[in-house]
């Protein structure tokens, strides 16, 4: 038994060697952005003959959607239906919002719909992509987003999306192309489509390119707390920990709730042996999202330094999601 209580702990001093914080990056989701109520279709594009009280109901609930009561916006929306089941801005309308609520299977269902009557519309296309993004199911979003993109060559957003899906699929130079695209066709430098051009060349190694992109991102929006944290991943991969603790900390100071920047800092703080302050951020990580292996691997990291090899192995197991 002690046998396999030691092969453990090399486990997980192995593991820990492999600095986990470089697989803490993350990436903008800029997709939802176009999901706006301005983009739908106007009652005037519909029958002439509904019934009067069926517009007040679909007006009703476009103005619920503009304030985010998505909740209420829906249930107009279903009386809208009742009356003619095939209202498209309805449809989409509905979809929406149970977008928004995280219902992203039922979105799905009624984006598709529309789709049945709008095969081409490109926003539709990305907002099938994007249900399909949130539900994980990258490949199948890919293959909405590249059918829009035939439509809509010149749309950032597009290229952007199929980057994002690229980068989940481990394709980084597939996405690294899609993103440089999508920063060719867009009409501004945009901080976040930089800030992903960077992350998925640092995913590569290409270290001098990713901060090239860093660099111009950070001229552009310095304060942005997941640039900060996409930087000091960077950094702790360059060795340089004090100021990646630097920029974690101010990715803190906007977002101070934020799982995965605390536990990469706590991750940078066992890096410079300042255990207590790791202990910390990894506990409020935890507090705040108990399935974050990271976390508990850095605990588990913090307790084999103080010979606690007991609670190191519970800690591991827990990485694993062993109860």
């Amino acid at each position: 038994m002690m046998k396999l209580f030691d092969q453990i702990i090399q486990i997980v001093r192995s593991i820990v060697r492999r600095k986990p914080i470089s697989n803490y990056q993350g990436l903008y989701y800029l997709q939802t952005a176009d999901l706006k109520t301005s983009d739908f279709v106007l009652l005037d594009d519909y029958q002439k003959n509904e019934l009067e009280i069926t517009d007040e109901w679909y007006l009703k609930a476009r103005e619920l959607m503009k304030k985010s009561r998505y909740q209420e916006a829906n249930l107009y929306f279903d009386q809208v239906l009742e009356q003619n089941n095939k209202h498209l801005g309805a449809l989409m309308g509905k979809g929406y919002c149970l977008f928004k609520m995280g219902r992203y299977r039922k979105a799905l269902a009624y984006f598709s719909e529309v789709l049945t009557y709008r095969p081409k519309d490109t926003e539709l296309l990305n907002n099938i992509g994007v249900c399909h993004c949130k539900l994980q199911e990258h490949k199948r979003a890919l293959q909405y987003f590249e059918k829009a993109i035939r439509y809509d060559p010149r749309s950032a957003v597009l290229w952007n999306n199929k980057g994002y899906c690229l980068a989940c699929l481990r394709c980084y130079d597939g996405a690294c192309a899609a993103y440089q695209k999508a920063l060719e066709v867009s009409e501004r430098e945009d901080a976040h489509l930089l800030g992903n051009a960077a992350s998925v060349l640092l995913k590569m190694g290409k270290y001098k390119d990713a901060m090239y992109y860093f660099d111009r991102a950070l001229q552009l929006t310095p304060l942005d707390p997941l640039l900060l944290n996409n930087v000091a991943v960077y950094l702790s991969v360059q060795g340089n920990y004090d100021s990646a603790v630097k920029c974690c900390s101010q990715a803190l100071a906007v977002e101070p709730e934020n799982p995965i920047f605390l536990c990469n800092k706590g991750m940078l703080l066992i890096e410079m042996g300042k255990y207590d302050e790791a202990d910390l951020c990894l506990r409020r990580a935890l507090d705040r999202d108990r399935t974050n292996a990271a976390a508990w691997m850095g605990l588990a990291v913090i307790y084999l330094s103080k010979g606690a090899n007991t609670e190191a192995l519970d800690c591991f197991n827990r990485s694993l999601g062993l109860e």
